[in-house]
């Protein structure tokens, strides 16, 4: 019993997301071997030690030889532990390699295999069981351009979506769009080589549409279809291995959103994004005239990239937003926004400073005469805020026009790494932040 709880303490570990309460989770289970009066060969052995130093030292009065202590107690115990960690190990391997998962992995039609640096740090680098890259994956990968990759769940209604990411892209001389077919497959389904050749045959006659789209603007277009089991999940195993600088997707019921399916916490995947995420809620998609709220940061920084690249490409007009909490604060406001758009080349930009302290309604109010909304992530992350449901600003739905949300990687600091990611200051760090400093618990 003690073998199956060492053993069980790798799984358990690896579940745990920092490492304190990793450290916490071992403890635990190793309490648990002595108040089950259960007997562990790392124990056992201290044990033995302890008593025959201890009768050498006179603090003992029992007879106990090195020899008599393993072989009448270490060893067999060594054995028990074996013995139950081994049927542990076997019974979850498998499990975990039974038919129905390689089923799983032959429906996905690519060859699998660990990278170097999963072979030398394990999850640290990323998915432990990953795709080869095939011809066309390999081929962006070595492209040196400018690649925004667009997640699309239903080629037919995602045109808006591409000529976003299309416009984006326009804006570099060596600009690529990928757009990404993921078909959701039904865990059930057994499917055979034929039928992967079947659905690739009509996601390309689909995505025929979407290429034209993303041609008009005059940029390289590269489709991949996916066909998977987990097609959240696959969003960033693709963007991991072909590493584009942007991700663009739709939020929507009808997006990839609706199933959010993945194999691993989504926490997991979004704690850690491998590129700049912009997630579009498309009310009619126009970007003629751009509000953008900041208080600075990263990911105002990111919708700023994007409203700089919109007014080049597609002539937008960008109206920056910022809001104080008093009307003494109004001169210091105006300082920052002009500060802040000489940094990320908005100088032209018009500029307005709301003294109300209120976020949301100032962004109401400035919306009616804008298209199109660019706000940063929040504290705990957009992503993972918006497959939870989570995502407190209803600013974002009660406006009559599109929202674009953006979320720029962030670095965790070795203390974000021992305990999770700790307090930020709303207005420091927050693209919609009032400048009110307020302690967040973030995920």
């Amino acid at each position: 019993m003690a073998g199956l709880i060492v053993a069980g303490v790798v799984w358990v570990g690896f579940a745990s997301s920092d490492s304190v309460t990793r450290l916490l989770v071992v403890y635990l289970a190793f309490l648990a071997i002595p108040l089950g009066n259960l007997y562990h060969v790392v124990v056992s052995f201290t044990e033995v030690v302890y008593l025959v130093f201890a009768q050498q030292l006179g603090l003992y009065a029992g007879e106990m030889t090195f020899y008599a202590g393993m072989v009448g107690f270490v060893v067999p115990v060594l054995l028990g532990n074996t013995v139950g960690g081994v049927v542990l190990v076997t019974l979850v391997n498998y499990f975990q390699t039974s038919e129905e998962r390689l089923e799983e992995a032959r429906f996905e039609g690519m060859t699998r295999r660990l990278t170097v640096p999963e072979w030398v740090l394990g999850r640290a680098a990323g998915r432990s069981y990953v795709p080869i890259l095939d011809a066309a994956e390999a081929a962006l990968f070595a492209d040196e351009g400018y690649r925004v990759m667009v997640p699309v769940a239903n080629p037919r209604t995602d045109d808006r979506i591409v000529e976003l990411a299309s416009a984006l892209a326009s804006g570099h001389e060596d600009g690529v769009v990928h757009i990404v077919h993921v078909v959701q497959a039904p865990r059930q389904m057994a499917v055979e080589t034929g039928d992967n050749e079947r659905i690739e045959d009509t996601s390309a006659r689909q995505l025929a549409g979407l290429r034209e789209t993303a041609e008009a603007f005059g940029v390289r277009v590269e489709t991949t279809t996916v066909v998977s089991h987990w097609s959240f999940e696959e969003v960033f195993d693709m963007a991991r291995r072909t590493r584009p600088e942007t991700v663009v997707m739709g939020w929507g019921d009808d997006h990839l959103w609706s199933a959010a399916r993945a194999e691993r916490p989504v926490a997991e995947l979004t704690n850690q994004l491998p590129c700049d995420f912009l997630v579009l809620n498309d009310q009619g998609l126009d970007t003629a005239r751009i509000l953008l709220p900041t208080a600075g940061g990263p990911d105002s920084a990111l919708g700023a990239d994007v409203a700089r690249s919109l007014a080049r490409t597609a002539g937008a007009t960008v109206e920056l937003l910022h809001v104080v909490d008093d009307p003494t604060k109004r001169a210091a406001g105006e300082r920052f926004l002009a500060e802040w758009a000489e940094e990320n080349g908005l100088a032209d930009a018009a500029f307005t400073v709301d003294d109300g302290g209120d976020v949301e309604a100032a962004i109401e109010r400035e919306a009616v005469d804008n298209t199109l909304i660019i706000i940063g992530a929040t504290e705990k992350g957009l992503i993972s805020r918006l497959v939870a449901n989570s995502l407190h600003l209803d600013v974002v739905s009660t406006v009559d026009c599109s929202v674009l949300l953006a979320e720029r990687p962030h670095h965790r600091t070795i203390r974000e790494r021992l305990f999770g990611r700790g307090q930020r200051e709303v207005g420091g760090s927050d693209a919609t932040g009032a400048g009110e400093t307020e302690p967040v618990n973030a995920e």
